[in-house]
């Protein structure tokens, strides 16, 4: 089995990874379909941006777009034998596989087959078969390219899409770039200094992704390796932001001993800082926020 790529599909992807990288020094992603030939090798095709907020160091799928993209491509390719490929670029840096992105492989597992794509704008890359069912086994392979034309001028059609659908966040600690700035109520009127605010911020986004992980687990989203695995994730964006705080990982927990628990429950602070704690105010906030089937604390 040979996976494959027509050459404009992938100057498409390149062209995108490239322009993202101009303009913002990001990341970008996207997705793509894999296609059954009919001697067994799969193609990668029609791949496309949605919208998406991209920083340095990740890009997050609007999960609206992406649901819709989903059963958009499963009625045009219905009569195909289709699985969907991942796509996403490191901008300048190397094509690797980072702990987000096998995360975000990970959440593929549902299904029998994928396929997951990373590059750069130097054309490097990593692809990846993961096979799901009746074991799992993930394999990087080489890409066959089929026709072959070079092209390295970005289109303006490439271009205008690209500024349509990202959106740059603000700098903070969990991917070099959020939307949460806002200070937490209960230090709105007090004079205290960037570097606190900062933290007092991280501590309040924190909870809420802890709390938003835990209520995965509990609804049986997904086994508690994932769930490890995305705790763990959230403590290696911590310690690289030099944030004074990190989340317990209870070993091998079931999700009847997450049940009760707060998300601010599992998180610790280096000694000095726990005058800075939101913890009661945002966990006020996201219980209200809940009784309502909502879940968030920022606006």
């Amino acid at each position: 089995m040979e996976v494959c790529i027509d050459k404009k599909d992938w100057d498409k992807i390149i062209n995108y990874a490239r322009c993202a990288s101009d303009k913002w020094d990001t990341e970008i992603g996207g997705m793509a379909v894999t296609i059954q030939d009919d001697e067994g090798d799969w193609i990668i095709s029609d791949p496309v941006i949605m919208k998406q907020e991209v920083s340095g160091a990740l890009c997050e799928l609007d999960k609206t777009e992406l649901a819709a993209y989903y059963s958009k491509m499963a009625v045009k390719y219905k009569k195909k034998e289709m699985r969907f490929c991942w796509w996403h670029s490191h901008a300048k840096m190397s094509a690797f596989w980072s702990g987000t992105d096998t995360n975000t492989i990970d959440e593929y597992e549902d299904g029998d087959l994928s396929f997951a794509l990373v590059v750069n704008v130097n054309e490097e890359y990593k692809c990846r078969v993961s096979v799901w069912k009746p074991w799992t086994i993930h394999k990087d392979v080489e890409l066959t390219f089929i026709n072959q034309p070079e092209s390295y001028k970005i289109p303006k059609t490439i271009e205008r899409e690209v500024v349509e659908m990202c959106t740059k966040p603000e700098r903070t600690w969990y991917n070099s770039g959020s939307k949460y700035t806002r200070q937490i109520g209960m230090f709105a009127h007090k004079q205290i200094s960037s570097e606190d605010n900062l933290i007092v911020t991280a501590w309040g986004e924190l909870i809420e992704k802890v709390d938003s992980i835990n209520g995965e687990f509990i609804s049986g989203e997904y086994q508690y390796d994932r769930y490890n695995k995305k705790l763990t994730d959230l403590n290696r964006r911590l310690k690289n932001a030099k944030i004074p705080l990190e989340v317990e990982i209870i070993a091998q927990c079931s999700f009847e001993q997450i049940l009760h628990m707060t998300a601010s429950e599992m998180i610790s602070c280096d000694s000095g800082y726990e005058h800075l704690d939101p913890s009661e105010e945002v966990e006020d906030f996201l219980g209200y926020n809940r009784s309502f089937g909502i879940r968030g604390y920022y606006g």
